[in-house]
């Protein structure tokens, strides 16, 4: 468990039931909320809990925050990673068939795509931090359309 760190004191969880109800209500949500809020944490967590997707897969821009998210979230959920959570970074698969929640680098997930080797049927998906626009984010916009 990460030192000093509580899930529940999360900003964004005072906006829970608003979230969990958008999420029943809509195929396509847009949640804009402060840094470091927990939006890249609690959503992931959020849609795991409580709704039943095969794939959760959250696509970031940069590699570092997607191992880090990867990691953080498999620690305060108590989960080993590389099971339930894991992430797929170039040169670097941490996931397994039993995987989840999956963090990957845009890049990754726009391969995936191309390849056929990812089935979106069932499947959630997440662009984080959208807003560091990059090739891929909307290629992959694109594709999913």
């Amino acid at each position: 468990m990460v030192k000093n760190f509580n899930p529940q004191n999360l900003p964004i969880l005072i906006h829970r039931k608003k979230i969990s109800s958008a999420l029943e209500t809509f195929q396509i949500l847009i949640l804009v909320a402060e840094t470091g809020s927990g939006k890249t944490i609690f959503v992931p967590y959020l849609l795991k809990e409580k709704f039943n997707f095969s794939k959760i897969f959250i696509s970031q821009t940069r590699r570092i925050a997607t191992v880090t998210a990867a990691k953080f979230l498999a620690n305060i959920m108590n989960l080993r990673l590389g099971e339930e959570i894991g992430y797929k970074v170039r040169f670097e698969n941490f996931s397994s068939d039993k995987t989840i929640i999956s963090f990957v680098t845009d890049g990754i997930f726009f391969q995936e795509i191309l390849g056929n080797s990812t089935s979106l049927e069932n499947t959630c998906i997440i662009l984080d931090e959208f807003h560091q626009r990059t090739i891929y984010t909307d290629l992959i916009l694109g594709l999913i359309k």
